[in-house]
C-alpha cells in the first residue's frame, strides 16, 4: 500500500506541476509508470518496491528539478512511515530545441517540397528520438523528419502498442532524406 500512496500522490501532484510549465511547440510534461516491481508471492507482504518512472522534460527543464520534484511528492506521500524511500535516475536526456530559422530546418522543409509537392510544418515532440544526441551533446543542430508525419490526420501511428508505418510512406521518406542529402551537398 505504501507503493500506491507514492503513485497515487503522483498522479495528484505531477500534472499541478506540469500546468506551469509550457513551450510554444511542444505538449506539458508527461511521466508514465513503465515498470511497477515488487514482491516475491501473492500472500507475502512485499519487502521493496521499485518504480521506473518516464519522465518527458521540456527545453529549460534541469535534471535536479525533475528528481526534486518527484522525490519530495513521494516523500510527502510516506510520511509518518518507515519506508526507505530512494529517487535515482537509470538515464537523463534532456530536451533540445533548434530554430526554425536554423539551416537543418529550411533544408528539410526544401526537401520534403521538392519530393512531395507539400509545405511541412515545424513543431516538436515530446517523444524520444536521436536529435537530442546531436544538438545538446555534439553541438550539431539537428532536426526530425520521419514518414509518420505524413498521415497526422488519421492519428498517431507510432508511440503506440504495435506502432507502424506505410511501406509507401518509409519509401516516400527514403526520397525526402535522398534529396535533403542531395541538396546539402549540393548534387
Amino acid at each position: 500500500s505504501h507503493a500506491a500512496r507514492v503513485i497515487n500522490a503522483i498522479d495528484n501532484e505531477l500534472p499541478k506541476i506540469f500546468r506551469n510549465k509550457t513551450h510554444q511547440l511542444l505538449p506539458p510534461p508527461t511521466y508514465n509508470f513503465g515498470i511497477i516491481q515488487g514482491g516475491i508471492k501473492t500472500n507475502v507482504i512485499a519487502g521493496q518496491c521499485d518504480l521506473t518512472i518516464d519522465r518527458r522534460t521540456l527545453p529549460g527543464e534541469l535534471t535536479s528539478s525533475v528528481l526534486g520534484e518527484i522525490e519530495q511528492i513521494a516523500s510527502n506521500a510516506l510520511k509518518g512511515s518507515n519506508v526507505q524511500l530512494q529517487v535515482k535516475y537509470d538515464m537523463v536526456v534532456e530536451a533540445s530545441e533548434i530554430s526554425e530559422e536554423s539551416q537543418v530546418v529550411k533544408e528539410c522543409k526544401k526537401a520534403v517540397k521538392d519530393v512531395l509537392g507539400m509545405d511541412s510544418a515545424t513543431g516538436g515532440t515530446g517523444g524520444f528520438t536521436d536529435a537530442h544526441w546531436f544538438t545538446n551533446d555534439l553541438g550539431i543542430p539537428s532536426c526530425i523528419f520521419g514518414p509518420w508525419y505524413l498521415h497526422l490526420d488519421e492519428g498517431s501511428i507510432s508511440d503506440i502498442p504495435d506502432e507502424f508505418n506505410y511501406i509507401e510512406d518509409i519509401m516516400k521518406g527514403t526520397e525526402v532524406y535522398a534529396q535533403l542529402v542531395a541538396n546539402v551537398i549540393g548534387a
